[in-house]
């Protein structure tokens, strides 16, 4: 348990919280606000890392094991959203409808089959794939307005 709460990890998520999602919200403070921000949400991710901890104490998965598992639920479909931008084969109806239809199907895996979970990814991924390109084949995104000079 001490482990999960000195872990560099606890840093890395304050960080990212106050630069990428706190400074764009409440702007025009100075770094001193900013820093007491990042510690108070440091105690906050180290404290969430010790209920993981003691949650999964008794668990006959490991903590490895069962974070990956439940990550996987979503890394599935963000890949297929990656792969239909790189492709160039969906906009963001298609994305949209595909990312859903990825996670509608590999939460019905996990709730209804014994898959492994490295097998959610795979699901995840395919399903958004195909669902993105199909909805983007339909041609409904709405126009975009056209820029006044």
């Amino acid at each position: 348990m001490l482990a999960a709460a000195t872990s560099p990890s606890v840093n890395s998520i304050a960080a990212t919280a106050v630069s990428d999602l706190y400074q764009p919200l409440v702007r025009g403070r100075n770094d001193g606000h900013y820093l007491r921000v990042s510690r108070i949400l440091t105690v906050v991710a180290g404290v969430a890392q010790i209920g993981v901890a003691l949650a999964l104490q008794g668990q006959a998965r490991s903590a490895v094991d069962t974070a990956l598992g439940v990550a996987s639920l979503i890394n599935g479909p963000i890949l297929g959203v990656f792969l239909l931008g790189s492709a160039k084969r969906a906009g963001r109806i298609g994305a949209l409808c595909g990312m859903s239809a990825g996670i509608a199907a590999v939460t019905a895996v996990f709730l209804t089959t014994h898959i492994a979970w490295p097998w959610y990814t795979v699901i995840g991924s395919l399903t958004t794939l195909i669902i993105g390109a199909a909805v983007a084949r339909l041609d409904i995104e709405p126009a975009q307005p056209a820029l006044e000079s």
